[in-house]
C-alpha cells in the first residue's frame, strides 16, 4: 500500500496561502486559532505546518463566511418589529447622507 505525503506549509508559503503577515500568524498560534508549526528538523530552526492541521481552520473560515450578515441592532425575532427597524436605519443612513451633502 503506498502512502500518500501531506504537504508542508512553510511559513512564506502559509503566508501566501492565508493571506496574511507574519504577525498575525504569530497572534493567531498564540490565540490558538492556528495550529502550532512543526519542527521540520531536530535541532533546527526550520518548522511548517501540515495540510491537515489548516484545514479545520479553513473550513471554520469558510463556515463563517457564508453566514448571512445582520447589520447591530436589526436582529429582533419578531418580524414586524424587524421590518420597522430596517426602515428606521435606513431612514438614518439617509438622514446622515444628506447631512454629510450639506456640509
Amino acid at each position: 500500500m503506498e502512502q500518500k505525503l501531506e504537504r508542508i506549509y512553510r511559513r512564506k508559503d502559509l503566508m501566501a496561502f492565508l493571506g496574511y503577515g507574519t504577525t498575525v500568524i504569530d497572534d493567531m498560534i498564540a490565540r490558538g486559532d492556528l495550529p502550532r508549526p512543526i519542527k521540520l528538523r531536530d535541532g533546527g530552526r526550520a518548522v511548517g505546518w501540515r495540510e491537515s492541521d489548516l484545514m479545520p481552520y479553513i473550513k471554520k473560515r469558510d463556515a463563517l463566511s457564508r453566514e448571512p450578515v445582520i447589520p447591530k441592532g436589526l436582529l429582533v425575532a419578531n418580524p414586524v418589529l424587524r421590518r420597522k427597524k430596517a426602515r428606521e436605519a435606513a431612514a438614518a443612513s439617509v438622514r446622515a447622507a444628506k447631512a454629510r451633502r450639506r456640509k
